[in-house]
């Protein structure tokens, strides 16, 4: 006799994950957007690493200008960076301005003045108004729907592709 729990399936049986992950070239891009090469980053802006690998990533497009295109995709690590996810919505609002890679700057190289704080919107709102944000969009559109579903789809594309830790880079879909 076997017991009904045996008998049922479990989640992990029903998902397939596929051997060669599939990396969408959709998402935040700078550099040649038509380069057939292109490089892809899943990152968090609490991520010291992040912070330090956005460096390199902007010394090889200098270098490779018109032979790359860098895709930023949404990796926040909640768990460990606990305004991973408000900082991911700050570069989401600001991009609905226009200004997601200005944000992106500001997010990584004052990453010490927020990191630790309570309450990191406070700095971010100072950050959107630094950008000439319209501020008051600005923080309707950090608890907008459409920016947290955005960045859960970035999650989610990172964990069928497998990353477990950032940044992760992806290379013509190869990480």
């Amino acid at each position: 006799e076997s017991s009904p729990a045996a008998a049922a399936p479990t989640a992990s049986s029903n998902v397939t994950t596929p051997d060669k992950p599939v990396i969408t070239t959709e998402g935040w891009a700078k550099g040649n957007l038509s380069a057939k090469t292109v490089l892809v980053e899943f990152g968090d802006f609490q991520c010291p690493s992040c912070a330090l690998a956005r460096v390199k990533v902007d010394n090889l497009l200098k270098k490779f200008e018109k032979d790359i295109k860098v895709v930023f995709k949404q990796y926040p690590m909640p768990n460990i960076h606990r305004n991973a996810m408000v900082a991911a919505q700050a570069s989401e609002a600001a991009g609905k301005q226009l200004k997601f890679w200005e944000m992106y700057e500001v997010l990584f190289a004052r990453q010490n003045e927020w990191v630790n704080v309570p309450d990191a919107l406070t700095f971010f709102l100072k950050y959107a108004a630094e950008l000439h944000l319209d501020v008051e969009k600005f923080r309707q559109d950090m608890v907008d729907g459409e920016i947290r579903n955005k960045i859960f789809r970035d999650l989610l594309e990172g964990q069928v592709a497998q990353v477990r830790s950032v940044p992760s880079f992806f290379l013509n879909g190869k990480l």
